[in-house]
Order: C-alpha cells, then structure tokens, then sequence
C-alpha cells in the first residue's frame, strides 16, 4: 500500500478495495452497496423522469468505492461525506465520477444541519459516531434511507463507540424496516433472519412508497460479481476544478496518486518529485539534459534514464505497463498532432493515473539562436512552445484543475505583459481485480526466494503459535491440578483462621 492507502486502511476499519481485507469483506461490501442500489432502481422505474437529479448522499462514504457504484444509477448525483481529508483525496484520486462530489465534514454537525437528499445511505459508519444511533433520526431524506451497522457487536473493536446495536434501538423511528446481512454478503428480511446476523439494516421510507421486503425475494444472495462496478465506469472521469493561482499547485498534489512505477515524460533536468517510485523512469530527448539526470542518478537503481523522444518510449511500453505517467511542461512544446498521438499513447500504457501540466491556451515561448535556456544550458531549441491546450481538448474522463493567471512571469523571470493560466489534466484508471488465466497455461514455474523465504515464515509463524498453544494448554492444567487446588483451599483456610 502506498502512504494515502495505508492512511485510508486506518488499521482495517475502512476497506481499500482490491488492495486491503479478503475477498469475503469486499463482497459484503459491495453487496450492501447493491442493495442501495437496486432499491433505488426499483423507485426510479417507477417514477416519471424529470429533468431534476435524483439526489444521494453517502454518510461516511471513506474510499468513495460505494459512491462509485451508486453513481451508476440513472439521474443521480451523489455527495460523499466523510469527516477524513484523505478520504476526499482518495476518493477524487480512485473514484472520481462525473456525478459525484466528495465533502468533507463532521457527520455530528452535518446530519442534523443536513438539507433533504432524496435518498441517503450509511454503511458500517454511525457505530464509530458519539450517538451516531440516535442521528439516524435527524436525516433528512425526501424517499428512503438506508443505514446498516453491526448487528449485537461485542466491546472489541477499538474505533466503534458504540456496541451491542440491536432491533430494540430503531423501534421509535417511522415506517422502518429491518433487513440483516451475514457474513457471507447475504440480504435477509425479518422473516428470514439468519442465525449469527454482522450487519443489521434499518431502511426508512417515504410513507407513500412502497415496502422494500415486497419489491425483492428474500434472502438475496451476495454480488460476487463486478458487474456493478463495470456499469458504474460510464459515469467515470473528472471534473474541472478552477483554484487560486497560489492554491494550483497543491490541489494538484493531493490528486496526484503515490505509485510503484513513473514514467516521466520530457522531465528535462528537474524530474517529477511528488513522490518516490520503486521504479521511475526518467526519459529526455535532449542530450545535454540526458547527460545530467544520467550523472545525477548514477547508483541509483531506482531510476532508469532514457534518451527517448515521447512517442518511441510510450510504443516500447506494452499495454498497461507503467503505473503513472507524467508530462510537465511537456506537451506544449509538441506540435498539436503529435500531442494528441502522445496522449492516446499514454492512455494505452497507464495503469493508474496520467498527469499533464500545460499553459491554458496558447502561451508564447520563444528563444533566440544562441540563446540559453530557463537553466542556463543549451536548450534552447526544444523550448519553443509549439501548441496550446485547454480542457476541452481532453475527453470527459479527464479531471481538471486550473488558475487562470498562474504564470506572470517568462522562462527568464521578467514579468509578464498578461498573465497566462495554467492547469492540470489528470486522468485516473479504476482498480481493478485479478486478471484471468491465459487459454494457454501451465503451473510449472520456479519460486522466487522471496516466495520460499515467506513460506518458510509461515512454518515458523505455525509452529510457533502450535507451541504457544501448547504453553497456554500446560498452564490451564496447571491451574486445575490436585496441588494447585489443594494450595489454593489451604491459603483459604489460613486466611479464615486468621480472621
């Protein structure tokens, strides 16, 4: 996990999908989200379409992965709420979708102050909330709500406050309906409560729509399947976020994503430095620039320089072979044709996330033969700028941040006539699960040492544990012998002689 992940993991309490927790908890995950889901689907068909959005809002959205399936939905706009700030940057980074927007406040303040959302949904979240039970009826929703928690928790989870949540607790809220899953991801209904319930599901309803318990067959079973999450990639991309020139830079930074694999592209003598990859490639055409990064990073086996122009090192790179790709104050040094070629390069060989940074429109460069460049070295050729972008030259599954007066001064620091603006285009790739197996395969293979030294490990781990348990069984007998019981009556004994 990178540092943002690891922050969101919060010791297990929220699931990073495909990257934190087992299958078996991103199942009962999704499988709530489709509960919401579906519900609201079931409503929508039923209503005549208007020209209004129907309107949710997920308390305590976290990753923004449930948000992403609702998004899904015909006519919505979702609003994620979480009290985290690097939930609302995560979010923006994995899940960002045309029709969502990720807030960041305090449920404590922002339920009761809460306007009417048409629906509302809450998974697995009031439990971590001072009185988070009795918020439930202080939301505010025009059609239903939707909130699960654990069902009859014990006092051992850490991050909860509140434990022991049953039925008995929502008996005063109004035309309520109690629903349960299981551990598995199952939907039960009262009439079919499962034995050991995890979750408990209280759905609130409008008065003139109708029983949830009637739309469905219960039990539904658990979404093992993607299909929700393939559906919700059609309302996947960006938004254009327009920010204060001294707040550009920053707001940038926090949609950036920390990945395992850097292609920088055109990176000059000042590669990106928003993070550390394990592996980052560093590829500069110009030779003088080459010379520099090569002995600035010699040792470092890290770092790869390349001299390559953008469009032969993106074709050497196979499909979804580097995680994030970066061109700053690249591409419009590129005539505009090839910047296009560059782009949909990019957006074959990403994995995760690529980021531009650009001048908005056409912002004037030019350098003298002779001259030297912005530092101070030869070149000046590759500095001209050959093209000028703006937003609507990407696709919508790009996301935009731009100031509109970010570059006052030229490439020689002398102030400029008119201020220039400048903006990123970042576009991010969803996660996604394990890959099938080829038609052709075979299990013949060599494990790797790190492979046998983990296995090794885990006999050790097991053997261990196996002679602990050992300890722990010799000391229970122990505690139970003849002698230790006959010590024990005879320190009694003493003690009521001596009273």
């Amino acid at each position: 996990m990178n540092r943002l992940q690891e922050l969101m993991y919060n010791e297990g309490e929220r699931l990073v999908p495909y990257v934190s927790h087992d299958d078996a908890e991103l199942i009962r995950h999704r499988s709530s989200y489709a509960f919401f889901h579906d519900v609201i689907a079931a409503d929508l068909a039923t209503v005549k379409a208007t020209d209004r959005e129907v309107s949710v809002v997920d308390l305590g959205s976290g990753t923004g992965y449930g948000c992403s399936l609702l998004s899904s939905l015909p006519g919505v706009h979702v609003t994620g709420v979480d009290i985290a700030r690097e939930c609302r940057d995560f979010a923006n980074q994995y899940y960002p979708r045309t029709n969502v927007d990720y807030v960041t406040e305090d449920l404590t303040t922002f339920i009761p102050g809460m306007k009417a959302f048409d629906y509302a949904v809450s998974r697995g979240v009031l439990e971590h909330v001072p009185n988070g039970v009795k918020l439930i009826a202080e939301i505010k929703y025009a059609r239903r709500a939707f909130i699960d928690v654990p069902y009859d928790e014990e006092a051992l989870n850490p991050h909860h406050v509140i434990m022991g949540i049953r039925e008995v607790d929502f008996e005063n809220l109004p035309n309520k309906e109690i629903f349960y899953e299981d551990l598995e991801g199952n939907i039960f209904d009262v009439a079919h409560k499962p034995p050991k319930p995890n979750l408990i599901l209280v759905v609130l309803s409008a008065p003139d729509l109708p029983k949830v318990s009637e739309l469905f067959v219960f039990p539904l079973p658990a979404v093992r399947d993607t299909k929700l999450e393939e559906a919700s990639k059609a309302t996947s991309g960006g938004r254009r976020y327009d920010v204060k020139r001294d707040e550009l830079l920053e707001e940038a930074r926090r949609a950036i994503r920390e990945t395992e694999v850097v292609a920088d592209i055109g990176c000059g003598i000042v590669p990106m430095n928003y993070f550390r990859p394990s592996l980052h490639f560093m590829i500069e055409p110009w030779k003088e620039y080459y010379d520099i990064l090569s002995y600035r990073h010699q040792g470092d086996k890290s770092v790869f320089v390349l001299r390559l122009g953008a469009i032969e090192a993106l074709r050497s790179f196979a499909d979804k072979s580097i995680d994030s790709i970066f061109l700053l104050d690249v591409i419009e040094h590129l005539p505009k044709d090839m910047g296009f070629e560059v782009i949909s390069e990019c957006e074959r060989v990403a994995r995760e996330q690529i980021v531009i940074f650009t001048p908005l429109g056409f912002m004037p460069q030019h350098m003298d033969s002779g001259e030297t460049d912005g530092w101070g070295l030869s070149g000046s050729s590759v500095q001209e700028h050959l093209s000028g972008w703006t937003p609507e030259d990407f696709g919508e599954a790009w996301a935009f941040y731009v100031s509109e007066d970010f570059h006052q001064v030229d490439f020689k620091r002398d102030s400029l006539e008119k201020a220039y603006g400048a903006f990123f285009a970042i576009r991010n790739f969803d996660s996604v699960g394990v890959a099938a197996a080829p038609e052709a395969f075979s299990e013949l293979r060599r494990p790797l040492p790190s492979e046998l030294e983990a296995q090794r490990l885990k006999v050790e781990c097991a053997e261990l544990k196996a002679h602990v348990a050992g300890l722990e069984s010799a000391y229970n007998g122990l505690l139970n012998s003849r002698s230790v019981r006959l010590t024990r009556g005879v320190k009694k004994a003493l003690r009521g002689s001596r009273q």
